[in-house]
């Protein structure tokens, strides 16, 4: 009996020997890592339970929108150099243009600011920088930090202050919406609590949001293979509520939008409060459309459809029955389409 019972408790102890895995100095992103991603539709989507020994299964979700490159960019390169390119060792971007710096020394990963939505894609400079993580990472234990900075908003400075949690919460079998399995997989769970002020002509404005972030690792990249990412909160009296999935595909599986030679356009002002100017230029004539879509993936207004000659064209996007938040305009024409994201406030 006690022979049976120490084969059980050694095969156990190896289970979750191969299992589970710790982040280290080794697997951090470094500049010029990238993958191709593809957005999920969010409809219904849980990014499930925590634990050892979980299952994921993803099979069922229908990608949206467009694919897209997930970036690390060295920060004293990249297009907010002023801002991160002396404090950060490298920048990620995703594929709604959200920017996020880190810097990484031996034994600890950290947080120094962000380019996004919520800063109205100004950048927000951490002088209170926060921890990521240490590492090795611990499997189940949680990295507590706060953060302080400000960044420009509409009338002047905005001021921002935070917490940030970290843990690695789970492990398991990851499937992705395409069917590709990821087995050993550990999961990361991040949440940023928020709270931005800015006197605006008198009257002093509040935004308060929770970002909640579960990324998908497996020990052989550096970036997360499945990202679920999700924003709740009010920002000027509205409420904000952004979920973005998305998860790494073949590079090859899918043309890129930098191959559609015969079609660019523009969107300005962006963001944008009553309307926007979509400025799109044709190098011959052909059959084109131009959709805008919301963060899960739903054509919520349909801009443009039918033939336009080559040369200069110009559409208005109407914010005044659109309720705030992320959008992308989508355009397709002859061998391929382009995406633009707008910010509706």
């Amino acid at each position: 009996m006690r022979k049976i019972t120490f084969l059980v408790l050694l095969a156990v102890a190896f289970y979750n020997l191969k299992a589970q895995f710790n982040l280290t100095d080794a697997l951090m992103p470094q500049p010029g890592d990238q993958q191709f991603c593809q957005f999920v539709d969010t409809t219904g989507f849980d990014p499930g339970p925590a634990g050892t020994g979980q299952t994921w299964n993803f099979s069922s979700f229908p990608d949206s929108t467009d694919p897209f490159y997930l970036k690390a960019i060295d920060p004293a390169t990249g297009p907010h150099a002023a801002d991160f390119g002396s404090n950060s060792t490298v920048g990620i971007v995703d594929g709604a243009g959200n920017y996020t710096y880190f810097n990484h020394t031996t034994g600890s990963y950290v947080i120094t600011g962000v380019n996004n939505s919520l800063t109205l894609n100004n950048s927000a400079k951490y002088t209170k920088q926060g921890l990521r993580y240490t590492l090795p990472t611990t499997f189940n234990t949680t990295y507590n930090d706060t953060i302080a900075g400000q960044y420009s908003a509409i009338a002047g400075l905005a001021y921002r202050t935070g917490t940030v949690s970290t843990t690695v919460d789970a492990d398991g079998t990851l499937i992705v919406p395409d069917g590709t399995t990821h087995s050993n997989c550990i999961r990361v769970k991040h949440v940023a609590t928020i709270r931005d002020s800015a006197n605006f002509f008198g009257n002093i404005i509040i935004s308060n949001s929770v970002t909640t972030y579960h990324e998908w690792y497996v020990n052989t990249q550096a970036l997360p293979v499945m990202v679920s990412y999700r924003v709740t909160g009010t920002a000027v009296g509205n409420n904000i509520n952004e979920f973005l999935v998305y998860y790494a595909i073949p590079d090859t599986s899918i043309s890129r939008d930098e191959f559609n030679q015969n079609v660019s356009f523009e969107v300005s002002p962006n963001p944008f409060s009553t309307s926007a100017r979509l400025s799109f230029t044709l190098q011959q004539s052909g059959d084109l459309s131009a959709d805008l879509i919301d963060l899960s993936g739903r054509v919520v207004r349909k801009l443009a459809g039918g033939m336009y000659g080559a040369g200069n064209h110009d559409l208005i996007v109407d914010g005044e029955s659109l309720k705030p938040g992320v959008y992308f305009v989508r355009m397709r024409s002859q061998g391929g389409q382009i995406t633009r994201k707008l910010i509706h406030f």
